[in-house]
């Protein structure tokens, strides 16, 4: 009995340990990684076929946002502007001090960053970061050097939407939305399509307070950065 405890808890152990903690990759012209529960990540470096060439320049753009435990320590650097060797096709994302790191995704891919143009990832250099199983951050010297997977096939659905429900509908004063899994950005167009009102979104702050508006047809605009959809609502 004792012989068989030991070679499942070695099994167990080997499987365990044979996981990769993180996995990163491309898809079109975006960016991906996702990571296993507890598991953070302070420093990713990549190599890619082309030159780096960003669609988004703003690190404080929505992609980062919510995924960063403190999105004012972090940095992000890469050279697409030298045109040849190492620097032109390499990204280094690096946080600078271990409560900026990006927190675990539990298996669920999110977008990093997306390019201007499709671009594939050749290599994943390092990946470095810490297991928190309490969720506390350790000393800087205690980061590791993570286990991580190439996959270049990824297989994400870009619309984002199916359980997207804004309500009411018709609506007085505000519009909830249900359903949102990650940062969006709504905004609401009148009949003739001009902009009148626009917000950021999350699956916790998702109550769009729009009581100034008179009552008529409008066009609610929800977009996530990689696909959009709109929906008709009646304000009464």
């Amino acid at each position: 009995m004792n012989k068989l405890f030991t070679l499942l808890s070695i099994l167990f152990l080997t499987f365990s340990f044979s996981q990769q903690q993180v996995t990163i990759g491309t898809q079109g012209t975006g960016l991906y990684f996702k990571s296993q529960e507890n598991v953070y990540i302070t420093n990713i470096k990549i190599r890619f076929e082309n030159d780096v060439q960003l669609q988004r320049t703003s690190v404080f753009e929505q992609y980062w946002v919510p995924l960063l435990i403190d999105p004012n320590d972090f940095s992000l650097s890469w050279s697409a502007s030298s045109g040849t060797g190492d620097d032109s096709v390499q990204m280094l994302l690096s946080a600078n001090s271990v409560n900026a790191a990006f927190k675990p995704t539990n298996n669920e891919f999110k977008q990093l960053y997306e390019f201007a143009a499709e671009n594939t990832l050749v290599t994943i250099v390092e990946v470095a970061g810490f297991v928190s199983t309490d969720g506390s951050t350790p000393a800087p010297d205690d980061l590791v050097q993570l286990t991580f997977d190439l996959d270049n096939t990824l297989s994400i659905d870009k619309v984002a939407f199916d359980q997207v429900l804004p309500y009411p509908n018709p609506f007085n004063d505000v519009i909830n939305i249900s359903g949102l899994k990650e940062v969006a950005q709504a905004t609401v167009f009148d009949v003739t399509g001009r902009e009148v009102f626009r917000c950021d979104i999350t699956p916790t702050n998702n109550t769009l307070n729009v009581n100034f508006l008179t009552n008529s047809i409008y066009f609610l605009n929800i977009d996530n950065g990689i696909s959009s959809k709109a929906y008709a609502m009646f304000k009464k």
